[in-house]
């Protein structure tokens, strides 16, 4: 009875995508004593075209019906990606690539069933410079700042958007 009822449900879901699974880990960051160095295979964008998905002048998850499940994209006018995620019920859901013009990642936000849980920034030369670990969307949240070696230079949390607390040789 579960089958046939999920076989008469599985046609209201709206395919805008192709097969991509962006919603599985693709990426790794390595934790060693010197260098957080991004390890995945999105570091370099690839073309715009080369990524299957809708493709969006803004991403606005709200602009779809409530069951869409789909992997959409946004491009830069040289035709380079400037982002993709993973759409799923009118929100985002897993990670959100986000690239310079120049095709180098800069940021991946991670969401949970529409919440920023966790946000990754880089550099061009792959190593993560801040990362933010969301308790309330990016309202309440704590901010780690890395030195060009990797060493953690300042722990901030942030509560309703104003800092509480820092520790590390670069607060004031």
């Amino acid at each position: 009875m579960r089958i046939l009822s999920f076989l008469l449900i599985l046609p209201s879901f709206i395919s805008c995508g192709g097969g991509d699974s962006s919603n599985e880990a693709k990426t790794e960051i390595v934790d060693s004593p010197e260098l957080f160095i991004y390890e995945g295979e999105f570091f370099n964008a690839p073309k715009c075209e080369d990524v299957e998905g809708l493709e969006m002048k803004w991403l606005n998850p709200g602009k779809f019906p409530e069951d869409t499940v789909c992997v959409v994209k946004e491009c830069y006018p040289n035709g380079q990606l400037k982002s993709k995620a993973r759409l799923s019920n009118k929100s985002f859901d897993g990670e959100h690539y986000i690239y310079t013009d120049k095709g180098t990642l800069q940021i991946i936000v991670l969401y949970v069933e529409g919440k920023q849980v966790n946000t990754k920034y880089f550099r061009e030369d792959q190593t993560m410079f801040s990362q933010e670990v969301n308790k309330n969307g990016v309202i309440d949240l704590t901010r780690m700042t890395y030195g060009l070696k990797g060493e953690l230079r300042k722990t901030e949390v942030i509560v309703n958007r104003s800092v509480v607390s820092c520790e590390g040789p670069d607060c004031l």
